[in-house]
């Protein structure tokens, strides 16, 4: 039997934050799974009150490829909700898709805040303060820990 001891930084003390940095861009690809999620429900929670024809293709981090197709929906179902009180999942998500249908953008609207909160989440600072927030350890190498 052998003891290993090993030194752990926090984010905010390691001495090179883009090792760090670098592993979760390299194995993290995960962060932004909640936003997209949350449009997802979104779009199905606004395709039960308007009805319609929905169809859609959005990735994760859309690239382009990304739509969202609707018609035959109901105009006057989707006049009514107020899209500040997020009335469908409870999300930010809810905004964006309602207001985005009424402007007749919605594949723009939805697929580019999913851009910016992709970009968002796997910047140095929010990489930055999902580690703090989640009280993340790292080796000297920028591995977990």
């Amino acid at each position: 039997m052998r003891t290993v001891e090993t030194i752990v930084y926090t984010i905010n003390d390691h001495p090179n934050k883009d090792l760090c940095f670098e592993w979760m861009r390299n194995y993290r690809h995960d962060l932004n799974d909640h936003n997209h999620e949350d449009v997802i429900a979104s779009l199905n929670a606004l395709e039960k009150v308007v009805g319609g024809n929905m169809d859609y293709r959005i990735g994760h981090n859309p690239d382009g490829n990304d739509f969202i197709s609707w018609i035959g929906y109901d105009k006057d179902a989707l006049k009514k909700l107020e899209a500040c009180d997020l009335p469908l999942t409870g999300t930010w998500s809810d905004h964006v898709v309602i207001v985005g249908l009424r402007k007749h953008d919605i594949t723009e609207m939805v697929c580019g805040s999913l851009r910016r909160s992709w970009d968002w989440s796997y910047s140095d600072e929010g990489l930055a303060e999902l580690c703090e927030g989640n009280e993340f350890e790292f080796t000297a190498d920028g591995k977990p820990f």
